[in-house]
């Protein structure tokens, strides 16, 4: 099993145990099999099994870590490197490549075609919309769907964004 380096825990959130898990923006998972976190401990990889796992915002987790009931007990994770399964990830410049070419459907309306991606802290796609170009940002508030199959991304976009651009 191949272990990928994903992010680190940066603090407590509450009294109980739950721990801040901060991910680098390339990295999204399979969350309902996500079942062990790595902590990077001196040098090693030791497996944390995971209670739950919640989204906070994008890349950011709120974790609580199995029999970790207190700050206490979660105190020598703050600041270690984690790691996940790689089998788990789901690479977004993998996911940013394979929609290029795509459909944009906006209320069951086909309004363009991603054209290319720019992936930095927040991935943007370019897209032809009518006789523009046009940046529309890749987060889950505004993409919310993909069709492999019919090669459509159905998207809800901020009144005003197409004028922006």
């Amino acid at each position: 099993m191949g272990l990928t380096h994903i992010g680190q825990i940066t603090s407590h959130k509450g009294l109980k145990g739950n721990l801040t898990l901060k991910v680098k923006n390339k990295f999204d998972f399979d969350l309902k099999n996500l079942k062990f976190i790595y902590a990077e401990i001196k040098s090693n990889k030791i497996p944390f099994e995971i209670e739950k796992i919640n989204i906070v915002k994008e890349g950011v987790y709120l974790v609580k870590i199995l029999e970790y009931e207190n700050r206490e007990a979660s105190n020598h994770l703050i600041k270690k490197k984690i790691f996940v399964d790689e089998k788990l990830i789901i690479n977004k410049l993998k996911e940013l490549e394979s929609i290029i070419g795509f459909n944009i459907i906006e209320k069951n309306k086909k309004i363009g075609k991603v054209k290319d991606y720019y992936n930095q802290e927040q991935p943007i796609l370019f897209c032809k919309i009518g006789n523009k170009e046009v940046m529309i940002p890749y987060v889950k508030d505004i993409v919310e769907k993909r069709d492999d199959i019919k090669k459509n991304i159905y998207v809800n976009l901020p009144k005003g964004l197409l004028d922006l651009n």
